[in-house]
């Protein structure tokens, strides 16, 4: 992973697209090149569209981590599936599972009884590394990812640690299981939040203030792109009571790109 991080480290990272090219060192097929990204966050979608052919070709295979926790994540570089939204493995998703894999406290055996949520799983990258550290999973996404989500669960082999759920943010498409699993142990998203979809913080926040308690480790991985957006973030979230920490230096992963951030949210008590 170290070998992926330095390669993250020096790629320039153009805005405001989010796709991730051709630069990963696990690939056992080239990925093209970045996707223009879509508007989108709080709107219901249908599934994916397309002849199961096409959908089939358009995948790809990446092996993803070390020999001791590989992953297997299909990916679709050609924006077949889900309109290209969330059907490739960003930047700060890498950084944010390999920060995960070397957190002492989460390196317990299966049954331990953690309960994560991952929100905005895209292709689940996140989610399943916890699931290989022993945790129970919620991953969530729109219902447009949701197939390619679940592909990915079953190629790992663990629909027994990972349950799929669509999600959309803010409290009034909130359902009974949120709030009937909150507050979670751990919670965790990578870049949920761009220019193209700023609207959603107040959405994402909603969210985040049902499903993180005072007990909850929450870390979300971010990448910066427009100091406006960056800074509507952070006061939504300080306004919602919560105490929002950058994560620095020896807390990162070696080689961890500057330009990637992994913040750490800690719920006041109420």
């Amino acid at each position: 992973m170290a070998h992926l991080l330095r390669l993250l480290k020096a790629k320039e990272r153009p805005l405001p697209t989010r796709g991730l090219g051709d630069k990963c060192g696990w690939e056992t097929e080239n990925v093209k090149g970045p996707r223009l990204e879509q508007d989108f966050c709080c709107e219901a979608d249908g599934e994916a569209s397309g002849s199961s052919t096409t959908l089939e070709a358009a995948l790809n295979l990446r092996i993803v981590g070390s020999e001791d926790n590989e992953l297997r994540i299909l990916e679709d570089s050609q924006g077949i599936w889900a309109n290209g939204n969330g059907a490739t493995i960003w930047d700060s998703a890498l950084l944010l599972a390999d920060f995960l894999r070397h957190q002492p406290a989460l390196g317990r055996l299966p049954g331990s009884g953690l309960r994560a949520l991952e929100l905005g799983a895209g292709l689940g990258l996140v989610g399943l590394t916890l699931a290989k550290l022993g945790a129970q999973v919620v991953a969530t996404e729109r219902a447009l990812a949701l197939p390619l989500l679940r592909r990915n669960v079953a190629e790992n082999s663990l629909d027994d640690a990972v349950r799929v759920e669509e999600l959309f943010w803010g409290s009034k498409h909130m359902p009974t299981w949120v709030y009937d699993s909150a507050p979670c142990d751990i919670v965790v998203g990578s870049d949920l939040i761009w220019p193209g979809n700023a609207d959603c913080i107040v959405d994402l926040v909603e969210t985040l203030s049902v499903v993180v308690g005072p007990a909850t480790s929450c870390w979300l991985a971010y990448e910066p792109r427009a100091s406006a957006t960056d800074e509507a973030l952070l006061a939504s979230l300080r306004a919602a009571h919560f105490r929002v920490r950058r994560l620095q230096g020896q807390e990162l992963p070696a080689d961890a790109p500057e330009d990637l951030w992994i913040l750490h949210l800690e719920a006041e008590p109420k």
